[in-house]
Parts: C-alpha cells; sequence; structure tokens
C-alpha cells in the first residue's frame, strides 16, 4: 500500500511539473501576441522607408519568436498528452 502511495505522490508531481511547463508555454504565447500588437501600433505611426530595415528586422524577430513559442507549446502539449495516456493506462491496471 504504502509503495502504492509513493507512486501516485510522484505521478502527482509529475503532472504538477507537465501543467507549469504548460502554463509557462501559454504565457509565452500570450507574450508574444502583446508584442505583435504593440509593434503592429507603432508601425502605423511609421511612414516612408526610414528606418524600414529596423522595422523589417523587428517584425522578422518577432515572427521567429511566435513561431518558436507555438512549437514548444505544441510540443509541451504533446507530452502532457502522452503522459496522460501512460498515467491512464496505469491507473486502468491497478
Amino acid at each position: 500500500m504504502v509503495k502504492m502511495e509513493n507512486m501516485h505522490v510522484k505521478r502527482e508531481n509529475v503532472l504538477k511539473r507537465k501543467v507549469e511547463e504548460a502554463t509557462m508555454a501559454n504565457k509565452r504565447l500570450k507574450d508574444v501576441i502583446d508584442k505583435q500588437k504593440a509593434a503592429a501600433k507603432m508601425g502605423n505611426g511609421r511612414g516612408g522607408l526610414v528606418g524600414a530595415g529596423e522595422r523589417v528586422r523587428n517584425w522578422v524577430n518577432e515572427e521567429v519568436n511566435v513561431v518558436l513559442s507555438v512549437k514548444e507549446a505544441t510540443q509541451s502539449r504533446d507530452v502532457l498528452i502522452n503522459d496522460r495516456k501512460v498515467l491512464t493506462r496505469e491507473l486502468n491496471a491497478l
């Protein structure tokens, strides 16, 4: 019985860590979206070719950050789904 309780505690800790990872991934995505909105507002006030290189560089950098954040969130989600499947199988085996 003690062994099962210890295993349960370990599983809870793993799930808690995975939920925290997913929460952080969501937070990063929200931050990136906020940065995009701020950049869009700043870009509306500028005109012409003056500073175009910097604007393009910033835009590309933000887009790369968005793609990276989405990829990290997707990977985190996939890991959480796989962990959930494993835990469900183990629970059903008990």
